[in-house]
């Protein structure tokens, strides 16, 4: 049975309160829309988000941020779907008969039809907070455009290349049970109680069944955390079947990893980092800290740029079977 988490009357009264602001599902109920460069633009003026809609009310203006966010995300993990033919694949797997609450404790992560039979397959793991499946960064959606602020280029990428797809979702921890209109308590979902145990139990259920002999595991910030949960779960799996670990802005430190797993992280993995250096420039003083190779991925917004060039980076890890990349 799913563990109930402890919710204070002062979380429940905030919760509700933004439950009775009325917004809109949809991105263009909110008078916007993502135009043919994928920028988000107002639909009658074609400017850009105004987040101050309300000039003297910051909880309305950050209620309604957020209530957009839910919209794109919604709209991205669509376009997952219906773009790029990917499987909505609902988890937990399992049916638990002693749950009453079973229908409401669900999540879902996305893979390629042909993930269990492709020859190299692509994990994609993003960072902590509010993005979900498909997304690395909100706010760069939201002030830029979709192909910096998604993985979008890295599917089209995996895709050219045939090979097989696996997109995480490991924010998605818990869900609100409401009662007449209230919530009344929230719900873990069953396998993803943690960013750490959802990554855990993919790569159980699928990952281990798919008949890839080299995956490439990719990871934005916390997910990074999140791969060494990995490699110290499945340590001879993982260190068999991995041919490289493409991290941006990873936030784990070499602490995190595994002691019987630091020298093959430390020659298989590459954490592409912010910093003044131009784009892929070794950064040889950061390995101490991170516990494998470091690159420049640029200026601290300029980060997202990186992701607009799968293969002239991580992706060629895979790609071309080596293990540094050209600087």
């Amino acid at each position: 049975m799913a563990r109930i988490a402890k919710v204070t009357q002062e979380n429940l009264e905030m919760i509700q309160t933004e439950i009775k602001n009325e917004f809109p599902k949809s991105i263009e109920g909110f008078g916007y829309h993502f135009n043919e460069e994928g920028q988000l633009r107002d639909i009658k003026t074609n400017e850009r988000f105004e987040f101050y809609a309300k000039p003297d009310d910051t909880s309305y203006n950050q209620t309604r941020y957020e209530r957009l966010g839910e919209a794109i995300g919604e709209y991205i993990e669509n376009e997952l779907v219906e773009k790029y033919s990917l499987k909505r694949q609902i988890i937990p797997l399992e049916s638990d008969d002693d749950h009453e609450e079973e229908e409401t404790l669900k999540s879902r992560i996305y893979l390629s039809e042909d993930f269990l039979e492709c020859q190299n397959l692509l994990l994609i793991i993003q960072g902590s907070g509010v993005v979900r499946p498909g997304q690395w960064a909100r706010r760069v959606i939201i002030n830029d455009c979709l192909e910096l602020g998604t993985m979008y280029p890295y599917i089209r990428k995996a895709q050219e290349l045939n090979w097989g797809i696996i997109v995480f979702n490991p924010n998605e921890n818990y869900v609100a049970i409401t009662k007449d209109g209230e919530v009344i308590k929230r719900a873990y979902v069953r396998g993803s109680e943690s960013p750490q145990k959802h990554c855990i139990y993919v790569w159980n259920n699928f990952v281990t069944k798919a008949k890839a002999e080299k995956i490439l595991v990719m990871g934005y910030s916390f997910g990074g955390i999140n791969v060494t949960s990995l490699l110290d779960e499945f340590a001879h799996e993982f260190k068999s079947r991995v041919a490289g670990v493409a991290l941006a802005d990873s936030v784990h430190s070499i602490s995190m990893i595994p002691s019987h797993s630091r020298i093959w992280f430390e020659k298989n993995a590459i954490n592409w980092i912010k910093s003044e250096l131009p784009l892929s420039m070794k950064i040889p003083q950061a390995k101490k800290y991170y516990g494998c190779r470091c690159y420049s991925a640029g200026k601290i917004y300029f980060l997202f740029f990186f992701f607009l060039r799968p293969s002239d980076h991580s992706i060629n890890l895979l790609r071309t079977h080596e293990r540094t990349p050209e600087t």
